[in-house]
């Protein structure tokens, strides 16, 4: 592998430049997608794509050729040079005028950048130290499941991490466990794998969705209680993995767990199926 390329594309342009118009940066109007690459290539990349259409559709942005549009873009950041990186994609619903209303025609904007990226290897193996965050979720059913780009809440919630907590956990305004700052939520208790319900907020992760349909999970109503009971606790992404839970801080109480065998497992079918991650 070559040098890593320092390349930003904006709509198929290499440039580092948008518009101040754009809705995305006045409003947040748009949606991202972060995906691991190894070896050359963008790992879980169509159903990436997926969740980006899904997601167009529940804002009303235009989506009409934005998977071929992004397929010719990924061509211009020479992927196959890349040995570990991390490649975001953001969809804007593009520019406009003052005020909150879509306008009623206009063509979505694109953005696709590379970064490297380093893996923590020993998070992966030991396990990783996650707290409860005092920020909560906002519950918009309408948005549940949805990556937009609207993340002031896991910017708030990532500023209370302190000294060793690799990961923050969120609730939302029920006192419901939803999800990490930036990753999933699978815990194992009652002879079976659950995970949180997402009908209210939080994401759909891509390695979540990839994990539920290779393996009986149920989604339920997680409080923190359940959490504590639980044997083995995991948070995932599609950018890390799976990293084990040992330990979770919640105001002044801590619950350590052991890294578990049924982790573990699914860990290295994981890291089979996809390369290690």
């Amino acid at each position: 592998m070559t040098d890593f390329p320092q390349v930003t594309l904006v709509d198929g342009q290499p440039t580092s430049h948008i518009s101040a118009r754009d809705r995305g940066l006045a409003y947040g109007d748009g949606l991202f997608e972060t995906i691991r690459v190894l070896s050359g290539q963008a790992v879980l990349l169509d159903a990436h794509f997926s969740r980006l259409l899904r997601g167009c559709d529940v804002l009303g942005i235009a989506s009409a050729g934005l998977t071929e549009s992004l397929q010719q873009d990924l061509a211009g950041l020479a992927l196959n040079t890349v040995n570990d990186g991390v490649l975001k994609i953001i969809v804007t619903r593009g520019s406009g005028g003052r005020g909150y209303r879509p306008p009623a025609t206009g063509t979505c904007r694109r953005v696709m950048s590379l970064q490297p990226y380093t893996p923590n290897a020993t998070a992966a193996v030991e396990g990783i130290s996650v707290m409860v965050c005092r920020n909560r979720l906002g519950m918009n059913p309408s948005l549940a499941g949805v990556k937009h780009l609207n993340r002031l809440e896991q910017v708030l919630a990532s500023a209370e991490l302190s000294a060793g907590m690799e990961e923050g956990l969120m609730l939302d305004s029920n006192d419901r466990v939803i999800e990490g700052t930036r990753s999933n939520l699978f815990l194992y208790g009652d002879g079976q794998w659950m995970t949180p319900k997402l009908d209210q907020c939080g994401v759909a992760g891509v390695m979540r969705e990839f994990l539920l349909n290779r393996q009986e999970v149920k989604e339920v109503d997680v409080t923190l209680e359940r959490l504590a009971e639980a044997s083995e606790i995991f948070v995932c992404n599609s950018v890390f993995g799976i990293y084990p839970v040992i330990h979770l801080t919640a105001a002044h109480d801590t619950v350590t767990y052991a890294v578990g065998k049924r982790t573990l497992a699914l860990q290295r079918n994981l890291n089979e199926q996809l390369g290690t991650l």
